[in-house]
C-alpha cells in the first residue's frame, strides 16, 4: 500500500482523462529515384498532416451515437479580486475611455455577490462557494438572481498563497457569510482588522509562537 500525499498524484490521475486523443504529426514527400537534381524545392507547408488516431472501440462507440463524457452535477468557478485588481480583457484597437465604462469593468461576479447578500436576506446565510446552490449568476446582466432549479457546486478559483493578500481574501471567503463589503470579510466578530492576513490570523487559519511563548 503506498500512501500518495502529494496534489501532483491527482494531476497525473486526470491528466489522462483530458489529454486528448493520440496524434501523430506526418509528412508526404515524392519518391523519384530516377531524378538525380538536388535544386527541386518542396512545399511543406502542403505536405503537412495533422492526424488522429481513433480505436476500433472509439470508433464503434462513437457510431452508435453513445456518450462520450459528462458531468454532473455542474461546476461554477467563482471568481474574486481585491479592490482595483479585478481582470480586463481588452483589444489594442479599443480607447482606454470605452473599455473603463464597460459593465464587465464595472461589475463583475465577485462584486454582485456582495450586492446581492445586501438585497437577498437568505443570501446572509451562505458562503460564496454555497451561493450557487440557491442563486443564479447572469452574465449579460451582471447580477445574482434566486435559483429555480438545478444544483450547482461552486469552486473558488485557486491562488497561490505566494500572492499574499489575494490568497488571505480566498480563504476567508471560505467562512465568511453575507457580506456586503470588503469590510465585513475583514471583521471576525467584533473586531475590524486592516488586512486579510490579520483577519486569517485572527480566525485561527495561522499559528505562529504564541503558545510556545506563553509556556516558557
Amino acid at each position: 500500500m503506498e500512501w500518495c500525499y502529494q496534489s501532483s498524484s491527482i494531476k497525473y490521475l486526470f491528466k489522462y482523462i483530458h489529454k486528448g486523443y493520440d496524434r501523430i504529426t506526418a509528412s508526404v514527400i515524392r519518391s523519384n529515384p530516377s531524378s538525380t537534381s538536388n535544386d527541386e524545392t518542396f512545399d511543406e507547408i502542403k505536405q503537412y498532416l495533422d492526424c488522429r488516431y481513433v480505436s476500433p472501440s472509439e470508433v464503434c462507440w462513437r457510431i452508435f451515437s453513445y456518450n462520450i463524457h459528462g458531468r454532473k452535477p455542474s461546476v461554477e468557478r467563482m471568481f474574486f479580486h481585491l479592490i482595483g485588481e479585478k481582470a480586463i480583457y481588452y483589444t489594442d484597437h479599443e480607447r482606454m475611455e470605452n473599455v473603463i465604462e464597460k459593465a464587465s469593468v464595472t461589475e463583475s461576479m465577485f462584486s454582485s455577490w456582495l450586492v446581492a447578500n445586501e438585497k437577498y436576506e437568505e443570501a446572509r446565510l451562505l458562503t460564496y462557494d454555497e451561493f450557487v446552490t440557491k442563486f443564479v449568476y447572469e452574465k449579460r446582466k451582471r447580477l445574482w438572481k434566486p435559483r429555480k432549479r438545478g444544483f450547482t457546486i461552486g469552486r473558488l478559483v485557486w491562488v497561490p498563497p505566494t500572492t499574499g493578500e489575494l490568497y488571505y481574501l480566498r480563504m476567508m471567503l471560505t467562512v465568511a457569510k453575507g457580506p456586503t463589503c470588503y469590510e465585513d470579510i475583514r471583521k471576525v466578530g467584533d473586531t475590524q482588522y486592516e488586512s486579510f492576513r490579520d483577519a486569517y490570523f485572527a480566525i485561527g487559519f495561522l499559528e505562529d509562537d504564541r503558545e510556545y511563548i506563553g509556556a516558557i
